[in-house]
């Protein structure tokens, strides 16, 4: 969790004042441009994985009460989005490149 969320859910949770926050914020960022605070090391964390989240769904899916697309829009989800949480391969098109000479063969076939 960065230092700035901490700020602002201490704030939010009313452990701090507007005010103390504000004070905060200003100088987290005046240590930032001063280079005494360097990016946040969560910036390359990917995240936690929602294990239970998976779990759920492979039970009600299992008993055919739910389908990912039922899910993501109950959820208001993109259908690739709770793949990617669901930790699921996302299936996309194999696209090749097609050349003269692939046209120049169909059309001497009569394609």
């Amino acid at each position: 969790m960065s230092i700035k969320s901490l700020v602002y859910r201490s704030r939010e949770t009313g452990a701090i004042s507007d005010a103390v926050a504000r004070r905060a914020y200003q100088r987290l960022n005046h240590l930032y441009d001063i280079g005494m605070l360097g990016a946040d090391p969560v910036t390359q964390y990917p995240g936690e994985a929602p294990a239970l989240l998976a779990k759920a769904f492979e039970l009600a899916e299992t008993r055919g009460t739910l389908t990912l697309t039922s899910l993501a829009a109950e959820l208001r989800w993109r259908p690739k989005r709770l793949r990617q949480l669901l930790g699921q391969p996302q299936f996309r098109p194999v696209l090749r490149l097609v050349t003269d000479t692939d046209t120049d063969t169909d059309t001497a076939h009569g394609r």
